[in-house]
Parts: structure tokens; sequence; C-alpha cells
């Protein structure tokens, strides 16, 4: 299914290298699904049954700016960050006849809000950034992105 997200990064640097950062996301999608599967049973769905999800994440850290040369600039940074997360899904019950079915929304949340995060980016001449970055408890996760600048 198709995922969007809007997000801002803001951080501030200080003058001795270290930095404080916040990160706010929100994303949604919108799938068809046959079953759900986590930590338990599988659960089955009717077919084609909607599950859309929203997640909303706040996350603050502190960085620190290491400049290694003229081409390479490293950013470790460590923190925190709370995920607000929902499964909404579609559920169709059959009579005791197997006549016949209805359906109704059911909510399923994150049972972990809170986890911490550790990351590294690295700037490579100026114009290209790789960044590495895992989070736990909440969600067990690991990003990896690379950008050019132009």
């Amino acid at each position: 299914g198709f995922l969007w997200g809007v997000g801002v990064n803001a951080s501030y640097r200080f003058k001795n290298n270290f930095g404080l950062g916040i990160d706010a996301q929100f994303n949604m999608a919108s799938n068809k699904a046959k079953s759900i599967s986590g930590t338990s049973d599988p659960q089955f769905i009717d077919a084609n049954a909607p599950v859309k999800t929203y997640e909303t994440q706040i996350a603050p850290y502190v960085s620190y700016d290491w400049k290694v040369n003229d081409k390479l600039k490293i950013m470790p940074y460590v923190g925190g960050y709370y995920s607000f997360y929902n499964i909404y899904k579609g559920v169709s019950f059959f009579d005791d006849r197997g006549v016949g079915y209805f359906t109704e929304d059911e909510k399923i949340r994150g049972k972990n809000k809170m986890g911490p995060l550790v990351g590294i980016e690295s700037l490579i001449f100026d114009r290209v950034t790789f960044t590495i970055e895992g989070r736990f408890v909440s969600e067990t996760a690991i990003t990896t992105s690379l950008t050019y600048r132009f």
C-alpha cells in the first residue's frame, strides 16, 4: 500500500561541538490485508479488509560534531523517542450458520510508547550524507539513508 509522511528535524550546535536536536514525524498508510501477525498468533481477517496505520513520533537527541578532515565530518548522536502507533483494521464476523457477515473496526495500539535511539551521520565532500540509526524497545528498527545535496 501507499505510505506517506511529513516531518521536521531541527538542531542547535554549541561552540564546543555538542548539539541538541529534535525530530518529529507523522506517518500514515492504508492497505488491504488477509492477516496481521506480531508477537502473538496471526489474526486472520476478511480478504482485502482495510488496514490503516498511523504513527506520530517525537525524538529529542544529543549530538557531537567530529571533523575528521576537510572532506569528512562525523556526527554520532543518542537520544530517546516517544511513538504513538495505531492500527485500525476491518474485521468480518460470520453468523453461526455461516451466512452473511458484517464488518466493524478494531484498534490495535503499540504496547511500548518510548525507547532509546542511537545513530551516526557522516558528511562526505560537503555533498553526500550517510546516516544509520537504530531504534529499540517500542520498535526494533535500523534505518539507513544516503543523501546527495545539489
